[in-house]
């Protein structure tokens, strides 16, 4: 094994998934609206209640079925979830609306927590067509009218609030109040609003979790066709920002240390990073599903800002080995050139003291690509899919 030396600091390193699948809890309620003599009929749990009426419409897909709740209109679901979280309500869930508008420039209410409808709704698209309220605040992007959206909003009082448009994140924000307005009682009601902000609402399914899904989860269960979403999302970051917890996951798991490390500046102010001397790694559970034809991960992306102190001498950057006992499998070499000798090396060289971003994007069988501040710096022959560049549960950052 060649001798490998490193002085090496890194920022923001996470897989994207590009075939992602995870398993979705069971729905204490599911309502799918393709029966048009019975509208309120569930799938799972208690039939909804109609306020006013509504009729059938056509859905997402030829073969789907909608119902269209008009201004004044709601329904009311009968969730069945008991009280959790921490308090009196329900303050860990899930909800599901698959929807369209076909008036845009107008307020719309998606979902009411005051079972009695006397106050403002809890989830608007307003005047904009941004979605929120002023608690939570509105997504920065808008939706359009007659199109399709599967919505997943997962709340988990005292630590997020989230808003998912088909699969991706459209809205984060802080933790609201347990027992707060975004706690449920027994009942919540659907495109309800008190004054008049709940213009037509076309729906082709609802559902809803006693607990908030995360990420690979909202991203597995697709768009309002239920087909899988084109464009995939990260499965792990790691920020490096907090100096007490060097480990800790923004999105996954937390990193596990071997060795030492230390809290240093980022590349911006008020930005920081981790310091990993020779000897020292990260090992990082990347929660990515075999994919790629084999039984391992063969098709993956990995994001790592990096700033190298010295030039001159082995880094090593990333090792699929979980034992750590064979070469690293992307280097730069002593001419500050990134590669391996199964994919080659760069022709162009990295600098010391000067940050970068690279993505390693790999489809086994097909290619391997190292970027460098969004230019293609290494386009590699595909690699042998479970070979060395294919991922176990784990592999580990060199560091």
């Amino acid at each position: 094994m060649k001798s490998k030396f490193l002085l090496f600091t890194m920022l923001f390193a996470f897989v994207i998934n590009l075939s992602a699948n995870a398993q979705i809890p069971d729905r204490k309620g599911w309502w799918k609206f393709e029966d048009s003599s019975n509208l309120v009929k569930a799938e799972i749990g208690e039939p909804l209640f109609i306020v006013a009426s509504q009729q059938s419409v056509a859905g997402p897909s030829d073969d789907n079925k909608a119902t269209q709740i008009t201004l004044g209109n709601y329904l009311i679901m009968n969730h069945g979830i008991a009280p959790n979280g921490g308090g009196t309500t329900v303050n860990e869930y899930s909800l599901q609306i698959d929807f369209s508008i076909p008036e845009g420039g107008i307020w719309h209410a998606f979902f009411q927590t005051a079972t009695n409808n006397d106050d403002d709704a809890d989830l608007f698209s307003n005047e904009a067509n941004t979605l929120g309220v002023s608690a939570t605040g509105y997504t920065s992007k808008g939706i359009s009218t007659d199109t399709w959206y599967r919505m997943i909003v997962t709340v988990k009082n005292g630590e997020f609030y989230k808003i998912y448009i088909d699969g991706i994140l459209w809205l984060d924000a802080a933790g609201q109040d347990v027992d707060g307005r975004f706690g449920l009682a027994d009942k919540l009601l659907i495109f309800a609003d008190n004054d008049g902000e709940d213009a037509t609402v076309n729906c082709s399914e609802l559902g809803i979790w006693d607990v908030a899904l995360d990420e690979l989860q909202v991203l597995s269960l697709g768009g309002a066709t239920g087909a899988r979403v084109p464009v995939r999302t990260k499965l792990g970051a790691w920020k490096f920002d907090d100096s007490s917890n060097l480990l800790k996951a923004e999105i996954g798991e937390p990193l596990q240390l071997v060795g030492t490390q230390e809290s240093v500046d980022g590349p911006d102010a008020g930005n920081k990073a981790t310091k990993l001397d020779v000897g020292s790694y990260l090992n990082m559970t990347n929660g990515i599903l075999p994919n790629g034809g084999g039984v391992m991960v063969n098709e993956y992306s990995i994001q790592i800002d990096f700033l190298i102190p010295e030039s001159g001498i082995w880094h090593a950057f990333y090792q699929t080995d979980p034992a750590n006992n064979s070469d690293a499998d992307l280097f730069a070499n002593i001419t500050n050139n990134i590669g391996t000798q199964a994919t080659t090396y760069t022709s162009d060289a990295i600098e010391a003291n000067k940050w970068y971003r690279m993505v390693i994007t790999v489809k086994n069988g097909e290619f391997f690509r190292v970027y460098l501040n969004g230019d293609l710096w290494l386009d590699g022959d595909g690699q042998e899919i479970d070979g060395r560049f294919a991922l176990a549960q784990q592999y580990i950052f060199i560091c």
